[in-house]
């Protein structure tokens, strides 16, 4: 290249036809003043704190209701008011809770054959036999409690069992004198409800 020649300058770029419109400008001021977004923090997971006190209040008060309504809970077979409860629920006894809802007539038809307060009394009892082993009431032959009994034992003792529970007590399927549902424990069968004791 001569020296006496002069370098030439690159070509500027031409703008866009449209760059020096209003609109334009304004869009790309708009652009240039607006700030640039901070990047957003993830909210802070909220903790609620209980206090010891709480918890042990409300594990409690859960467990007195789950006994009072007669329900399995942790620990139940440690004690031994644990173990007489599951029992008697096994048997379907009757539970506290249930006990503590017995209407005025049943209160009358167990004062009337003198049961205790823990005794399941239908309707149509006539007596009430006491044993070691518990309670065991009468009802007439054409009651509804009789026809229950009669019933049970039918359906429990025709696989070949050897005693079953009806109403919370235990009775035998075996027979003696020619009569079943006797109590278990070789009681005398007469005592069962569904042997038309009248």
């Amino acid at each position: 290249m001569a020296s006496g020649e002069k370098k030439k300058k690159p070509a500027a770029k031409k703008k866009p036809y449209f760059a020096n419109t209003d609109a334009y400008k304004k869009k790309v001021a708009a652009s240039r003043k607006k700030p640039v977004a901070a990047a957003k923090k993830p909210a802070a997971k909220k903790t609620v704190k209980m206090g010891k006190k709480s918890i042990v209040s409300k594990i409690t008060s859960r467990r007195s209701r789950r006994k009072s309504e007669n329900k399995w809970v942790l620990g139940e077979k440690l004690t031994k008011a644990g173990r007489t409860r599951a029992k008697a629920r096994k048997m379907g006894a009757p539970s506290a809770a249930t006990l503590s809802k017995v209407t005025k007539e049943d209160k009358a038809r167990k004062k009337k054959i003198g049961a205790k307060a823990t005794t399941a009394v239908r309707k149509g009892a006539k007596s009430v036999v006491k044993t070691k082993g518990g309670e065991y009431v009468k009802y007439g032959k054409k009651t509804e409690a009789a026809k229950s009994f009669r019933s049970t034992f039918k359906s429990k003792c025709a696989g070949g069992a050897k005693s079953f529970s009806w109403d919370g007590r235990n009775y035998s399927c075996g027979k003696a004198g020619g009569k079943a549902g006797g109590k278990k424990g070789g009681a005398a069968p007469k005592s069962g409800p569904g042997s038309g004791a009248k």
